[in-house]
């Protein structure tokens, strides 16, 4: 991010606390000249009739108060500012977000359940002018068009960021009012055994799963953003369903995370979240931005305990360079993808030989899908991959003809078995036994293990793969029997195949 001089010189001046007039007529020059607000949608010296006061700054859903000393006159801050927000909400019907600083010292409030809460401080280091600026539109939310570099991405929705703070608050006080409730605790604990599965031990905490929302909301909106779907529906966003009416499968899925959408409150915490992600110029991504925000909210020390280490982009890009010598022809498979870093680049590379090629720009997506395809063990890396594999495809989506399957999947690459049955063959995967008190589902191995097993046909065809596995989930919540899923399956065969022989017709003729 480059900082005019003008700028520079203006935050230099608020570090060294000017004063309550100074400081509030730096900040309206700041936001003129830095984020480009027009004067007439500024509004300062409000009065507020109903609390007897007046607000320094008033600026979209955000109240600003100007102080000489913001240590010393906190109590001011504490006694005035809970009023200020509660009028404004009450007379908007929306969520305002309150910010009070002497020039060098800031500080970010919201009401939550009435009560004045500090999301976020923050110190003005006028060497370090990009991330103060950055730290700020994470408060204002002003700036509608964002570069996708780093930089921005981790200070906008890191966890340092402001947006991070505001949701995880809001995260916990969901959390208690839901975590009775059969679904959603039904969810934290298949979470929790997954990720005991990944890691061989117990590694839950309120902490985690707040984190791991997060950045799945995050992951999916930025997903909604990318394909330039207006869906503005938080439950039809989290569930895939708008994405599957795009013709796009295997991107998002519903999961462990839909939980939040049970409370209205969760769906306007969502929605919020859309706004905020939907100000990057994703088209502009050149790396794996969501390894950004997961490595910003899961601190190193924590991740490399947990046995976590990803890898660097410019090395993900320099080794798919080496390796990856005939794109158009050789077939990736990241066994371990991780957050999709080497499927990001992967897909690039396919992409820009197959543009100066010969290859029909309308094929180039699901020819992509159809070379390029990764695996996790881990829940959270398998959604982010996904989402990251699309955020790869973006200079072909507009170009695509037809329906995509993205080819990233759930599974221990450790643990596959195919066998061979008769003429053809299956993959089985070995899953953990049900909780106690809970029935079995599928066909049990010598070690008592449950195992579930698609045939090849399944295997062949990652979009028929998906359908399947859609038709499944939707047949286990409708409490179908197992004999009518096999005949669900059995159909969308049929359908599958005579859809192709159609497509092969249309082509010939």
């Amino acid at each position: 991010m480059t900082v005019s001089q003008s700028t520079a010189d203006l935050l230099r001046h608020l570090a060294s606390r000017p004063g309550h007039d100074e400081v509030k007529a730096d900040f309206r020059q700041l936001l003129v000249e830095e984020f480009g607000v027009e004067l007439d949608a500024l509004k300062f010296e409000h009065w507020v009739p109903e609390v007897r006061g007046r607000l320094d700054g008033l600026i979209g859903r955000t109240i600003f108060e100007a102080k000489r000393d913001l240590d010393r006159e906190w109590p001011d801050v504490e006694h005035r500012m809970p009023a200020y927000l509660a009028d404004r909400e009450r007379e908007e019907n929306q969520h305002f977000v309150g910010i009070a600083s002497d020039g060098h010292r800031w500080a970010v409030f919201e009401l939550n359940a009435g009560k004045l809460v500090v999301v976020k401080r923050a110190v003005l280091d006028p060497e370090r002018p990009d991330e103060f600026l950055a730290w700020l539109d994470g408060a204002l939310a002003l700036k509608s068009s964002l570069p996708p570099d780093p930089l921005t991405v981790r200070a906008e929705l890191g966890h340092d960021s402001v947006a991070f703070h505001l949701v995880n608050g809001r995260l916990r006080g969901l959390w208690e009012r839901l975590k009775l409730h059969r679904d959603v605790s039904l969810k934290r604990r298949l979470w929790a055994d997954l990720l005991k599965l990944v890691y061989g031990r117990e590694v839950e905490c309120d902490g985690l799963w707040f984190q791991h929302t997060f950045v799945v909301i995050v992951a999916k909106c930025i997903a909604l953003a990318v394909m330039r779907l207006r869906e503005d529906d938080p439950k039809r966003l989290l569930s895939g369903d708008a994405f599957a009416s795009a013709g796009i499968h295997g991107a998002v899925e519903s999961d462990f995370f839909d939980w939040v959408v049970v409370d209205p409150e969760g769906e306007d915490l969502v929605r919020r979240v859309m706004a905020h992600v939907r100000r990057f110029r994703l088209a502009e991504v050149e790396s794996d931005v969501l390894k950004v925000i997961y490595e910003s909210l899961i601190d190193r020390e924590q991740r490399n305990r947990l046995g976590e280490y990803y890898t660097p982009d410019w090395l993900a890009a320099k080794m798919v360079r080496r390796t990856v010598d005939r794109p158009l022809e050789q077939r990736v498979l990241d066994p371990a993808c991780g957050s999709g870093t080497f499927l990001f680049h992967a897909v690039r590379r396919f992409l820009a030989e197959a543009e100066s090629g010969d290859m029909d720009p309308a094929m180039s997506a699901a020819e992509v899908c159809a070379h390029v395809a990764g695996t996790d063990i881990h829940p959270v890396a398998v959604i982010i991959a996904r989402v990251t594999y699309l955020l790869a495809l973006a200079p072909a989506l507009s170009r695509r003809s037809g329906a995509l399957s993205i080819p990233v999947y759930l599974g221990d690459a450790m643990q596959l078995s195919i066998s061979q049955i008769l003429a053809g063959k299956e993959l089985t995967i070995r899953v953990p036994p049900p909780p106690a008190g809970e029935g079995r589902s599928g066909e049990i191995d010598v070690n008592g293990r449950e195992q579930l097993d698609f045939p090849e046909t399944f295997c062949r065809d990652p979009a028929l793969f998906d359908k399947a596995v859609e038709r499944m989930r939707t047949g286990s919540q409708a409490d179908m029997t197992r004999a009518q899923i096999e005949a669900a399956l059995h159909r969308i065969v049929e359908q599958h195949y005579r859809a192709d022989v159609t497509r092969e017709q249309q082509h010939a003729i």
